[in-house]
Order: C-alpha cells, then sequence, then structure tokens
C-alpha cells in the first residue's frame, strides 16, 4: 500500500567530450521521475519521452545519479474503499541510460 518516492542512485564515470551532448534516458517509469546529477536538478519527467539533457551538469570522471521516483495513489487505493483503482506498477521499468550524442 506504499504510495511515496523512491530513490534510485549509482555513480558513474564518463569522459566528457566538450564536442557532445549527454542525455538520460529511460523507455518506461511510473509514473514520474525527478533526476539529479552531482547535487543539481536536471529536470522532472513525467511522460514519453523519459529523457532530459544532463550535458551542463557532467564532470569529466565520476558522477553522482540520483533518480527519485514518485508513484500513483494506486496502492493506496487497494487498500481503502473507493471507486478508483490502477496499475500496480511503480518504479524504472526500463534500463537508464547515459546517451551522448557527438555533432
Amino acid at each position: 500500500s506504499y504510495c511515496g518516492a523512491v530513490k534510485y542512485s549509482a555513480r558513474v564515470t564518463i569522459e566528457h567530450d566538450p564536442d557532445s551532448r549527454y542525455y538520460i534516458e529511460a523507455d518506461r517509469v511510473v509514473s514520474s521521475m525527478k533526476v539529479s546529477l552531482n547535487g543539481a536538478d536536471a529536470g522532472t519527467l513525467f511522460c514519453a519521452p523519459w529523457r532530459t539533457d544532463i550535458t551542463e551538469l557532467i564532470r569529466s570522471g565520476e558522477n553522482e545519479l540520483v533518480l527519485t521516483v514518485y508513484g500513483t495513489l494506486a496502492n493506496n487505493y487497494y487498500t481503502v474503499p473507493t471507486k478508483y483503482r490502477g496499475k500496480l506498477e511503480y518504479g524504472i521499468m526500463s534500463p537508464v541510460r547515459i546517451v551522448k550524442v557527438q555533432f
């Protein structure tokens, strides 16, 4: 019945190329995802495409990526009398990638 946020974090090593753009990308998230890199906000994603530009936040070497996923009230609705129902899905439902686009 949990409804709230789940935080995922990872340290990633990147060789920064100043002639490229970098994006965080996922194929599917339920229901919204806040992205931060190295302690800075990179945006909140709430629908497809699940992609945000992180170019200005990347450093060469180690970077700290934090993804905070917020679910819907569907889980809670299964614990109380209500006519509202939803899918009991929650979280990052696909791999998350750092995509580098060279110009």
